[in-house]
């Protein structure tokens, strides 16, 4: 090292570091597989000239406190990358190009001032670039205008928790970005977004998770995505369990029709009043509506909009598409009418607890479903369920926890899952289902003993366990009385007691102590 004044001169790369006296040392962050010759100025009149990324990096300050470090040279990749010295950083005072392929102030959490990016035209991506910044407050207006080379912005501004508006013009000139996944993920302070923010981005493909965790975010303009007709890609846009978004605008998604995934998109979204029917009617090569409006639990949203899945004709899920509505009471029988290629329905009206009824009809188009699993679980309002519910549903192999915890339905009807013969799961199935009176026909007609399982192993655990009854005594199927020939049974607690009883089937004592009877 070489004790010397820094020559003076207008195109440095400056930072502000506060050193504190208990750890008086400073590394530059540099990682393997850069280019590196380039000079740095400590701030206490010491200057070492760096060519490799771990040799000559880490300076010893004599005294803890505030210096300006300054640097002029070739350095392809500067980035914190949450670790090292990334809390001593508190201002970057300016920028010069020194030949940047990556750079990053990632967990820079004591950063508050930036200046504007505009002349590092080196730039191709932004990744994480202030992620984890939770100190600062302002962006820049112009912090992107001159690196026009950048394709992607993900996590850029992820976690930044102070700023609490977005300058219109932030990404005017990146018009060869693509990536703007997670770019504002979890700016908690963020109010509003500007209606032309996305204006000139026309090549973007995903806004993933974009704006997710944004919670003080209550609207979004309706011309947000206007320009962005390339998305393919909406997975957790808003999603987060606490977001404040009131209201979504009808035409959100009007141009954005190369979209495939809205999965997550609106997860928790707890203060949301109401869906638009058009919602999604311009998405048309949608796939995945999983999780959506997944805990959506606004008292206003007493409702699904009947069409609002009419144009999405090739969705193969809806995985907990509405758990957690917890005011809706009833369903169209139409919902799904349209939705012929969906396999999945996993939780799909899970925890809805105000649901008393549903319509006969309403998987009757969905020929393709392979789950129902925990579809009505806690569905606790749920009285009754039509005979035919599952009629066209052939090809369906699991039932797991599909009505677990409906501790208000009074019975199950005769050949319920009569056209199931593909179904190999009935685990838990009816588990907590205190009021229910059980049917000797729900799995088959009698007679049928001998070939309705013939040959399959079968999952019944827990499939009828309750703690208590409280409803009309009924007869349990003999399952162990049929022919299961090669395949095995799984018999675990399938009657466990002490819900089942002679009080709640006339045939308790018939009940094998392996399927969960009398010891």
């Amino acid at each position: 090292m070489r004790i010397c004044p820094f020559p003076a001169h207008n195109h440095q790369f400056k930072i502000q570091v506060l050193i504190p006296e208990d750890n008086k040392t400073f590394t530059v962050p540099l990682i393997n597989g850069g280019t590196y010759n380039f000079t740095v100025n400590w701030g206490d009149n010491s200057e070492t000239i760096i060519t490799a990324y771990n040799v000559g990096t880490t300076h010893t300050y004599a005294n803890g406190g505030t210096y300006i470090i300054s640097m002029k040279g070739t350095c392809t990749k500067f980035k914190f990358n949450n670790a090292g010295d990334k809390t001593k950083l508190k201002k970057v005072l300016d920028i010069y190009d020194m030949g940047f392929t990556n750079l990053d102030f990632y967990g820079c959490s004591n950063l508050t001032t930036v200046v504007s990016m505009k002349k590092l035209k080196s730039l191709t991506t932004a990744l994480c670039m202030f992620s984890g910044c939770t100190s600062l407050t302002d962006l820049p207006n112009n912090m992107f205008d001159g690196s026009t080379g950048i394709v992607s912005f993900q996590r850029v501004f992820e976690n930044c928790s102070k700023p609490t508006a977005v300058p219109v013009d932030l990404f005017r000139y990146n018009v060869l970005a693509t990536d703007f996944d997670s770019v504002f993920l979890g700016c908690t302070k963020l109010a509003s977004i500007p209606e032309n923010l996305f204006r000139y981005n026309t090549g973007v493909t995903t806004f993933r998770r974009a704006l997710s965790g944004c919670t003080s975010l209550t609207t979004v303009p309706a011309n947000l995505f206007k320009y962005n007709i390339l998305v393919n890609n909406f997975d957790s846009l808003f999603g987060n369990n606490s977001t404040n978004l009131t209201s979504v605008p009808a035409d959100l998604f009007r141009h954005n029709t190369a979209v495939t995934n809205f999965s997550y998109a609106f997860y928790g979204c707890r203060a949301l009043t109401s869906i638009p029917t058009d919602l999604f009617r311009y998405n048309t090569l949608v796939d995945n509506f999983s999780y959506i409006f997944y805990n959506c639990t606004n008292a206003a949203l007493t409702s699904i909009p009947n069409d609002i899945f009419r144009y999405n004709t090739l969705v193969t899920n809806f995985q907990a598409t509405f758990y957690g509505w917890s005011a809706i009471t009833d369903i169209n029988a139409n919902l799904f009418q349209y939705n012929e290629l969906v396999t999945n329905f996993t939780l799909v009206f899970g925890k809805c607890a105000k649901l008393t009824s549903l319509p006969a009809d309403l998987f009757k188009y969905n020929t393709a479903v392979t789950t129902f699993s925990s579809a009505f679980q806690d569905c606790t309002a749920l009285a009754t369920i039509p005979t035919d519910l599952f009629r066209y549903n052939t090809l369906v192999t699991i039932f797991t926890y599909a009505f677990y915890g409906c501790t208000a339905l009074t019975t199950t009807p005769a050949n319920f899952f009569k056209y199931n013969t593909l179904a190999t799961n009935f685990d838990e199935t009816f588990r907590g289902c205190n009021k229910m009176q059980q049917n000797a026909t729900i799995f088959y007609a009698d007679g049928e003993q001998t070939t309705r399982f013939l040959n399959k192993s079968v999952d019944f655990t827990y499939c009828f366990l309750r703690n208590s009854f409280t409803g009309t005594q009924g007869i349990a199927p003999d399952l162990w009385d049929c022919d299961f020939g090669t395949g095995t049974p799984t018999k675990t607690g399938c009657w466990l007691n002490p819900g089942n009883s002679l009080t709640s089937l006339t045939n308790y004592n018939d009940i094998p102590a392996a399927w969960g009877g009398p010891a």
